[in-house]
């Protein structure tokens, strides 16, 4: 009986590793690159960042949603996520990020979800390879 015992114990714990891990978020490492690709992208734009009325350089934006990143990195499953919670606006102040590039200005998460959108049609076209991000 004692036996017995021990193998449900077992059990219940590889089924509850099981159960939590399915839980996680599925993270891959094209959820990876794009993200880093999002990072890059904004780093390396010439545009304005906007954040609470206030302007920001480009690298200090990458440096905000970094920090902002490993904060929701547990509610982030892919980059549509992180562009949903980490760069479309404030969770303090919930003012929506803005992105000035010369005369144009852009909510962030649009323009975001637009270079997301053209780094995966870029990557289905050349099977998955590209230079950039």
């Amino acid at each position: 009986m004692k036996q017995f015992a021990k193998t449900l114990v077992r059990m219940a714990a590889v089924v509850l590793t099981c159960l939590a891990a399915s839980a996680l978020p599925s993270w891959s490492g094209s959820t990876e690159s794009e993200i880093e690709h999002l990072l890059d992208y904004i780093e390396h734009s010439d545009c304005t960042f906007v954040r609470n009325d206030k302007d920001y350089t480009a690298s200090s934006a990458r440096s905000h949603l970094e920090r902002k990143y490993g904060y929701a990195k547990s509610k982030v499953a892919n980059a549509d996520q992180f562009i949903k919670y980490v760069g479309s606006g404030s969770s303090r102040s919930g003012k929506l990020y803005r992105i000035r590039c010369g005369e144009h200005e852009y909510k962030a998460g649009d323009w975001l979800a637009a270079e997301l959108s053209r780094f995966r049609a870029a990557l289905k076209a050349t099977g998955g390879a590209t230079s950039g991000g």
